[in-house]
């Protein structure tokens, strides 16, 4: 848990002197840059440049304010932290009961890839028991192990330690080496950066004295402060020393992290990310990073610091320059594009310890480095796309077996050992162990780790065990049946859908560099790319199918899109005169209705949303020059998020608006779009994501980037719903049929829920049905008009519920079917055969009767 410490804190970091960055028009220019001229720059980059834009445009199109200014989050999340709620909630009578169980993935559960389950970016080994281990991921906070060393892998098992605090990125972690209890880590908001940083703006800097119970911010930020603190270091023998090193500049405290002073700002494009200490003679600092210019060097304790960096040295294309040391031979060590390079000078001369040629496999290995360590017995540790092996200045491999290790080694942590080991790295997809060190022996201990980053998930409606998500860096995974996830497809997952009634037919988006819509006809075993359709545009594109005729899906790039045979090909429907689609839906009462937003996506253009309405019969476009509905000026300014057309209401349908300057966030139509009412109510001033509409209670849930709100049915209150972590939520999926809730996370996977409700309006059968997939009531069930209903799989019942077989009619229960409780496994109520009504039971079928339940056959 995180406390809160506004108040004594001696702040002496004069961030206003620093003249940070101004970040106000950041995403306009970077926008325009991108998309003038017909996108001419972002089709001429490379695929690791479009990735990161795609990225940084999925991202950040829905949490600016109007003057698409990113500062204006920082503040949001500031105000969430500094009240630990966004809204209060208040308890509902009409609120089903709900528990909330996380369902993965994990590598308990995901089968065919180790090591696969989300972002972890730090990492840092208690010097007193290496069983004790702490990472920090990218958006899903803190955790900690006690047990990292078990036998099985497997068994690993991890707490977060910052649930209360949401979608928290944590970037560095310090333990003291003398009191194991003192743990440092500097943590904050996720801010994507178009240079491919996953820069954080911080929070500040977190403290405990109990082994990680609780933690308290003892370097709180205001978010004016445009400050990303990367790295926290604790002088290696005065341990009242404190080290705190941001993007721009460094800090230290000489009392034990209970103030900080400035030693020195730098420029606002260093993008500094590590730093190096001569342990023999800790005056003596290297600092590096992201910025394949800058290299400082102080050999004074950070009084006089000086760019050491040497073209001539490292040439002019270093993307990075990380530095470490190594305490074996008193050598600072820097690692660049091109190779290793090393100096016991303070960059006076250089040696070369490794050149990045041939026969050392792609030289595209260490263009992206990420990270450097040296272990005390000379191991050196490059991370990268994959993590190499140095001993003693001499390759020696990648880490082994490769399919226990993602791709992207973040960071390194050593054990308080002559070797250094056990030694555990952290990745994209999670953390690894090694024993001994060194290159063979590595494995996964994700264990109950579950931090997947989804941006869409999709739920089969006949067997809703089955689910399709996809995934920043983990690709689409799939649930199956018996619980247990694969991944099927890709590095980077987005959009994604499966066929509700034949759970083979699936669509995927899938690219690292451009996405791509992909669909599959088994399952997701194997792929082909969807024709007619252009490179996506972000990760979340919309993919819906109709929802009384699966095959038919529709999606939209830059206008909307049809396909009648479930994704093999598409043609253009409509084009609503904006740029990109950004959500779609369509009634579940009437298919012909249909509706989509789209939102103009750079300034020339305006940066303005519209909404598009097929009634039938032709179609209409809101813009904001449409009067006079009330959220004209929102569509000025920021997109339409999401559609809902009621399922109960055939001509009513909701709206949702994104980003932080809108009037109003949720908008109510009853007469399919002529006119509006504004339902924000009390709701907060944060981006919202999803809107999803339950017909078994009437209730209306959102999803934004603190959880998940709920408006029941004629009332103006917005509550919170609990039982889940304030964590940003990519999607709502609601199973009326099993009276079922699934939520994905951006960092926390999937947690799902199961209620039960009951109304008193009757559900009446009048027609032959056969129920051929599982189905909970949610009120009396009558059979009736000389009709018969044929249960083949499970039927819950709530125990307020009567079942009743009319004269003439017939309830079948066939093979190996269960009649059961819908709120506990035995059914207490009554079930009614009237006279002239049959009920059968076949072969192995079963009714679960307990307490007060009973069959009643009348005479």
């Amino acid at each position: 848990m995180i406390k809160k410490n506004f108040f004594s804190i001696i702040f002496l970091l004069a961030v206003s002197l620093l003249k940070a960055q101004d970040t106000t028009n950041e995403y306009l220019r970077i926008v325009n840059e991108f998309e003038k001229n017909n996108r001419e720059k972002f089709n001429n980059s490379d695929d690791k440049i479009k990735k990161h834009y795609m990225r940084y445009r999925t991202w950040w199109d829905y949490r600016l304010d109007k003057h698409q200014n990113i500062k204006a989050y920082r503040k949001v999340w500031m105000d969430y932290y500094k009240n630990n709620s966004i809204i209060t909630s208040n308890t509902n009578k009409n609120l089903p009961q709900m528990t909330w169980e996380q369902i993965g993935p994990s590598d308990l559960n995901l089968t065919n890839k180790i090591n696969n389950v989300g972002r972890c970016v730090s990492v840092a080994v208690d010097p007193t028991n290496p069983n004790i281990v702490y990472i920090g991921t990218s958006n899903s906070g803190l955790w900690k192990t006690t047990n990292a060393l078990t036998n099985d892998p497997k068994a690993v098992q991890w707490t977060c330690l910052t649930d209360n605090v949401s979608s928290l990125g944590v970037w560095s972690i310090a333990i003291k080496p003398d009191n194991p209890d003192v743990i440092f880590f500097v943590g904050g908001v996720r801010q994507v950066n178009i240079t491919g940083g996953e820069k954080y703006y911080s929070l500040g800097v977190f403290k405990s004295t109990d082994g990680g119970n609780t933690f308290t911010n003892i370097l709180p930020l205001n978010p004016d402060d445009d400050v990303a603190f990367t790295q926290i270091l604790f002088h290696p023998t005065n341990f009242n020393i404190v080290f705190l090193l941001g993007d721009n500049l460094l800090l230290k405290s000489t009392d034990g992290g209970n103030t900080f002073n400035l030693l020195q700002g730098f420029p606002d494009d260093s993008q500094l990310r590590q730093m190096a200490i001569n342990t023999s003679n800790p005056d003596e600092l290297m600092i590096g990073g992201y910025n394949g210019s800058v290299l400082y060097y102080t050999n004074d304790g950070g009084i006089n610091i000086n760019n050491i960096y040497n073209p001539a040295v490292f040439g002019t294309n270093s993307e990075n320059l990380f530095p470490a040391y190594n305490p074996v031979n008193g050598y600072f060590y820097v690692v660049y594009y091109s190779g290793i390079k090393k100096t016991n000078n303070g960059g006076n001369s250089w040696e070369t310890v490794f050149t990045n040629n041939p026969p050392y496999q792609d030289l595209t290995i260490m263009s992206y480095v990420t990270h450097l360590a040296i272990s005390n017995n000379n191991e050196i540790y490059v991370g990268g796309i994959k993590c190499i092996l140095f001993s003693n200045d001499l390759w020696v491999n990648y880490l082994l077996p490769s399919n226990q290790i993602h791709a992207d080694v973040r960071a390194v942590g050593f054990s308080n050992s002559a070797n250094g080991a056990p030694v555990f790295i952290v990745t994209d997809g999670g953390v690894c162990r090694n024993l001994n060190g060194g290159v063979y022996g590595w494995e996964s201990i994700n264990g109950n780790l579950t931090i997947s980053e989804f941006y869409d998930l999709d739920v089969c409606i006949s067997n809703p065990e089955i689910m399709l998500g996809g995934t920043m860096d983990c690709g689409t995974l799939k649930r199956n049946e018996d619980g247990t996830w694969l991944h099927i497809n890709g590095s980077d997952g987005g959009g994604t859908s499966v066929n509700g009634y034949n759970c083979n037919y699936c669509l995927s988006s899938m690219g690292a560099g451009p996405q791509y819509l992909m669909y599959s006809t088994n399952g997701g075993n194997s792929w082909a790319y969807c024709s007619d359709i252009e490179p996506l545009i972000k990760y979340n594109t919309p993919v819906f199918r109709v929802p009384a005729s699966q095959d038919i899906v529709y999606t939209g790039v830059w206008n909307l899109k049809k396909s009648l045979n479930n994704g093999t090909n598409f043609q253009s429907v409509h084009d609503g005169g904006g740029t990109y689609v950004s959500c779609i839906d369509i009634s579940p009462l009437n298919p012909s209705y249909i509706s989509y937003a789209e939102y103009r996506n750079w300034i020339e253009q305006g940066m303005a949303s519209s909404l598009n309405i097929y009634n039938g019969q032709f179609w209409y476009t809101i813009t904001a020059q449409t009067t006079p509905y009330p959220f004209a000026q929102d569509m000025e300014i920021v997109p339409i998020v999401d559609i809902e057309f009621s399922p109960i209401e055939q001509n009513t349908l909701f709206i949702c608006f994104g980003g932080l300057e809108a009037a109003g966030k949720i908008y109510k139509s009853t007469n399919l779009g002529q006119s509006w009412i504004d339902i924000t109510y009390n709701l907060p001033n944060i981006p919202y994501t999803d809107l999803e509409y339950d017909s078994n209670t009437n209730i209306l849930y959102l999803g934004s980037d603190f959880g998940v709100f709920y408006l029941e049915q004629n009332s103006t209150t917005w509550n919170k719903l609990s039982g889940l972590p304030d964590m940003i939520i990519s999607k709502i999926k609601i199973l009326p049929e099993l009276g079922e809730i699934v939520v994905a996370t951006f960092g926390r996977g999937i947690f799902k829920t199961s209620y039960c409700t009951y109304n008193s309006t009757p559900l009446v059968v009048n027609t032959n049905q056969i129920w051929s997939s599982d189905k909970k009531l949610f009120s009396d069930l009558i059979i009736d008009n000389n009709s018969t209903l044929t249960i083949e799989k499970h039927l819950f019942v709530p125990d307020a519920a009567t079942i009743t077989v009319k004269n003439g009619s017939t309830l079948i229960l066939n093979e190996n079917s269960i009649l059961q409780g819908a709120c506990k496994e035995y059914y207490e109520g009554s079930i009614i055969v009237e006279p002239g009504g049959r009920m059968v039971l076949k072969d192995n079928s079963t009714v679960k009767l307990a307490g007060n339940g009973i069959i009643y056959i009348e005479d």
